[in-house]
């Protein structure tokens, strides 16, 4: 049927809409359609007559016998460049079927299905209801993300097919109004980079094409919007850096993996203390955030295989015998972690007890028995090849880690006095701090700002001691805990 091309005048200025370069797309000439089966089935069926193109099946089959019918035409365009295409669509009662659009240049065969690029489509297994009863634009549906665009050269003779096929027709399906316009160019996201592994920076350099502005995200929890940004990282590892381009044809991403920092030998040390963004990343996590002066991990077991993990792919340096890791952990309920040294060689892995529920506990992962060099990832799981996705309260499954440190084993074991039973809760306050021992009386209690200077001195000689932190700012303290036995320090957070 006839396609209008408006053009209307609304406050004295013209607005043209673009110009329709597909010749036969309302299908008043058959003739210029071809019909071909797409497989040997021959139970499909294409009629052009009316002004449309329909297509149904001759019975319904199941699968290996069902129906799967194309159309096709040649064509081509007067420049090289971007075309987009439409079509308007009907179906009604579609299941188990698909219909799509593709543009190939090969000519197409009958008995043999053409794949091409597909550049539309509806799947009664993506698109949902869409398809099972539809009137409109196949661009309007969003299916698969597809938005009818592509790259053509003049001189070239391209072939539009339209294929469908599957269980349930339905009444079939009706196409008409076959559509092609000129559009402008969408961008195209990429990038470069060079990095330092004295000063831990990386400077990029933009290769987009066809974009007016950039949006960069450098994977440690910093952005810039600067064509060509230079960025300093807090640690050395690997970071996702992820470009996205946009103009007003929309929007491309790219996403790499990089390095800075002293990467081209194995990593024996690290100090995670969360006051800057790590290259710690999540995996199978329901979601991961370093603020605050801590991370949390939610959805620690919604997956057999959720994790914290830490990617150096120059290798990890377990090789002096004398390595290990330590990481505070506060949970909601009791967890065995384990830390995996894996990837790239045989897998090392050390256990640990997390035993009391919302309390900063400190856990040591002793590895002086292993001496590898060649694994590339080091992993942290709460209750490894556990999935309590169902029938678990979420919050149950949310942790914070702190001060997460790789090094010399013996130095981690003892790098501090441990007052016993030593807690300090709530950890982000709003406005006070209870600090307990088990049994050891506390003498004093100081806090610090990050400057160093003490905002706060109390004398509880008791077992246990409010903080009042109403009159501080928000940030990060740390608090030194003096008893008859000696001194222990925690970070503290105030909201």
């Amino acid at each position: 049927m006839k396609k209008i091309t408006l053009l209307l005048l609304l406050m004295g200025t013209t607005i043209g809409f673009a110009q329709n370069l597909f010749t036969d797309g309302t299908f008043d000439n058959p003739s210029a359609w071809t019909v071909i089966q797409q497989n040997g089935n021959n139970n499909a069926t294409a009629v052009i007559a009316g002004g449309v193109a329909t297509f149904d099946d001759v019975t319904q089959g199941n699968w290996g016998s069902e129906g799967h019918v194309a159309i096709y035409k040649a064509f081509t365009v007067p420049t090289t460049g971007w075309y987009e295409f439409d079509a308007d669509v009907t179906t009604n009662g579609l299941d188990q079927h698909w219909f799509e659009v593709h543009i190939g240049t090969a000519v197409p065969v009958d008995g043999v299905e053409y794949n091409a690029t597909k550049i539309l489509t509806l799947h009664s297994w993506d698109c949902g209801a869409t398809t099972n009863t539809y009137s409109g634009s196949m661009i309007a549906t969003g299916c698969q993300g597809l938005d009818g665009k592509i790259l053509l050269d003049a001189g070239t003779t391209y072939y539009y097919l339209v294929r469908t096929g599957g269980i349930t027709w339905g009444t079939g399906v009706i196409l008409d109004n076959v559509t092609m316009v000129a559009v402008v160019a969408p961008p195209v996201a990429n990038f470069t980079e060079a990095t330092s592994e004295s000063n831990l920076m990386a400077t990029f350099t933009n290769t987009s094409t066809d974009a007016t502005s950039y949006s960069w995200d450098f994977g440690d929890g910093s952005t810039s919007t600067d064509v060509n940004p230079v960025h300093t990282y807090a640690y050395k590892g690997q970071y996702i850096v992820t470009l996205t381009a946009t103009s007003t044809a929309g929007s491309n991403e790219t996403t790499k993996e990089i390095f800075v920092g002293a990467v081209s030998t194995p990593i024996s040390e690290f100090d995670f203390d969360f006051s800057s963004p790590t290259p710690l990343r999540n995996e199978s996590l329901l979601d991961y955030v370093e603020a605050g002066g801590v991370a949390t991990a939610s959805g620690v077991n919604d997956d057999w295989w959720s994790q914290i993990k830490y990617i150096h792919n120059a290798g990890i340096d377990l090789s002096s015998g004398d390595r290990g890791f330590s990481i505070d952990v506060n949970g909601p309920r009791t967890s065995t972690l384990t830390i995996k040294v894996e990837s790239g060689g045989t897998e090392h892995a050390v256990t640990a007890d997390y035993t009391t529920p919302n309390v900063w506990q400190t856990l040591t992962f002793d590895f002086s028995s292993f001496s590898s060099t060649n694994n590339t990832k080091i992993a942290v799981f709460f209750d490894i090849q556990t999935n309590f996705d169902a029938g678990v309260d979420p919050a149950q499954n949310v942790f914070q880690i702190d001060d997460y440190a790789f090094g010399e084993f013996a130095s981690l074991s003892t790098k501090d006095f441990k007052i016993e039973g030593l807690a300090t809760y709530p950890n982000p306050t709003t406005d006070t701090w209870n600090i307990s021992t088990k049994n050891q009386v506390i003498n004093s209690i100081e806090v610090f700002n990050i400057l160093g200077k003490r905002v706060l001195d109390l004398r509880p000689n008791g077992l246990s001691a409010e903080v009042d932190a109403s009159n501080l700012n928000s940030g990060i303290y740390i608090t030194k805990i003096t008893t008859e036995l000696g001194t222990q320090t925690k970070k503290l957070i105030k909201h």
